[in-house]
């Protein structure tokens, strides 16, 4: 037995496919069930759905977790090579349109569906029953469809990303075992694990449809942005956390300049300036966005109001992130921070004892010379022991040396 397929059986706690609790009831009880049926499923309130699972035959719960073994090991390998599951939000939420949203999510429905009416005895109820069952099981996948905003595409995406998860999680317990029921303390337990079977299936299959989906068509498209599972990995992926998935998705997010993507990771709670703190040089999201260059990107985080994020935060190599701006010379980037921070530190020294203003000098960029000066640069500080003035002479600026003689 796989890991994957141990881990479902251990959270669904499957045991005895084969007994039915009731099998000893009396013909009189087996009436009785069958009468409350439709009465008991019509109700929207009513989550008693004993009567229905008298009727099913667990021995499709086996098939039914081999398959989804099957998907969620495809899943994990397919999200966690190269930056296909950053393709795939930015695809989501840009590119593909509500209507075949809901193409894709009625279809997939319908296929489970069916597993589900093959899977009890016919003639009992009709297929009216089972659906609103199959609704019950399936609930936040049911009402996700049935919104397609952006809430509700997040709040998909982020459960294909927990189920891709390389690191088991207790998230991906949650959702996996996410049932109405879990909360009414249903009686019959082996009757709940049936229903956290079927809901791993279902849920696991549509969640796997919109990657299948997403991957079939960039084929068609010829497109190069996918790397097939087929293709060897760069480095062994078992010892990478959540964590490290999550620093490698923003960043290549980042770099792609997907701004939907930033958006989807910061208002699913998973973006934070700590979240995503360098350790090996001390950099935070903000200079990390400020080095790849992508305007919107950093635009996009100065509005986000980003929790603990210090604007006048300081390197290890002593910079801050209008240090940075000023050496790569974005004076489009220090216009924004200016504009969103307008009570940044203009003045602050780095461990070379330069402020924004002394680099600015020192690079001969007269436009960011001006807007640090317009924005309260003191001209009188000094660099070690040298003013502006001397900086602006021992690199041969005639025009800023005579700025800054008067």
């Amino acid at each position: 037995m796989s890991r994957s397929v141990k881990d479902l059986r251990d959270l669904i706690c499957i045991s005895r496919f084969g007994f039915r609790p009731d099998e000893e009831e009396s013909n009189e009880d087996k009436d009785n069930d069958t009468t409350k049926l439709s009465s008991s499923i019509s109700s929207p309130n009513n989550d008693d759905f004993n009567s229905i699972l008298f009727y099913f035959d667990p021995s499709t719960i086996n098939n039914w977790l081999d398959i989804t073994n099957v998907r969620l090991d495809k899943l994990r390998q397919w999200c966690n090579i190269k930056n296909n599951f950053i393709h795939f939000i930015h695809f989501w939420l840009n590119k593909f349109d509500h209507k075949h949203k809901i193409s894709l999510f009625d279809m997939e429905f319908e296929l489970f569906l069916e597993h589900l009416l093959l899977a009890f005895s016919p003639g009992n109820f009709d297929s009216s029953i089972i659906e609103h069952f199959a609704r019950y099981i399936l609930y936040d996948i049911d009402r996700i469809s049935k919104s397609l905003n952006k809430d509700s595409d997040y709040e998909f995406i982020q459960r294909i990303e927990i189920l891709s998860n390389l690191e088991r999680t207790n998230e991906y317990r949650t959702i996996l075992a996410d049932l109405p029921t879990l909360n009414n303390s249903n009686k019959n337990k082996l009757y709940l694990q049936w229903m956290l079977a079927m809901r791993a299936f279902g849920l696991v299959s549509i969640c796997s449809a919109a990657i299948d989906f997403y991957e079939n068509i960039q084929h068609t498209l010829n497109e190069n942005t996918l790397v097939s599972i087929n293709q060897d990995l760069e480095k062994d992926k078992t010892q990478i956390t959540s964590l490290d998935q999550l620093k490698h998705r923003v960043e290549a997010a980042m770099r792609l300049c997907y701004v939907d993507v930033i958006d989807y990771y910061f208002k699913t709670k998973q973006l934070n300036d700590k979240t995503f703190f360098d350790d090996n040089n001390g950099r935070n999201i903000l200079v990390n966005a400020v080095t790849i260059g992508h305007l919107d990107i950093v635009e996009y985080l100065l509005k986000a109001n980003i929790p603990e994020l210090d604007i006048n935060y300081v390197t290890q190599s002593g910079n801050t992130v209008l240090h940075v701006c000023v050496n790569v010379q974005r004076k489009d980037i220090i216009q924004l921070l200016l504009k969103y921070y307008p009570n940044i530190n203009v003045n602050i020294k780095n461990k070379q004892q330069a402020t924004p203003l002394h680099l600015a000098i020192i690079y001969g960029d007269v436009d960011i010379v001006n807007i640090l000066l317009e924005a309260g640069a003191d001209k009188s500080l000094l660099m070690t022991n040298k003013t502006c003035k001397d900086l602006a002479k021992d690199f041969n600026n005639e025009y800023l040396y005579e700025m800054f003689s008067h």
